[in-house]
């Protein structure tokens, strides 16, 4: 899966004619790694009540939806949302 997403990565840079340092790579690898810790620690914090709690399932659904709504350009939300 890595190599995908990587080479989803490099290849437009490569036809751009685009280099890019160990600095800049070391920063995007950086970023990316924070951000599925963060996107993997928001979801251990919700799916761990399901150790106490009964019904916690709906929790689960709201994080996956509410994932899902962040895949979207927020110009398509309705202006009173979005101010």
């Amino acid at each position: 899966m890595a190599v995908l997403f990587f080479s989803g990565q490099i290849a437009p840079l490569a036809r751009l004619g685009e280099r890019v340092g160990f600095r800049e790579g070391a920063a995007f690898g950086a970023a990316i790694l924070a951000g599925g810790l963060i996107i993997y620690s928001f979801w251990l914090i919700l799916a761990t009540p399901a150790f106490w709690l009964v019904r916690v399932g709906n929790i689960l659904m709201i994080f996956q939806n509410v994932y899902s709504a962040g895949r979207w350009p927020v110009s398509i939300d309705p202006a009173w949302l979005t101010t």
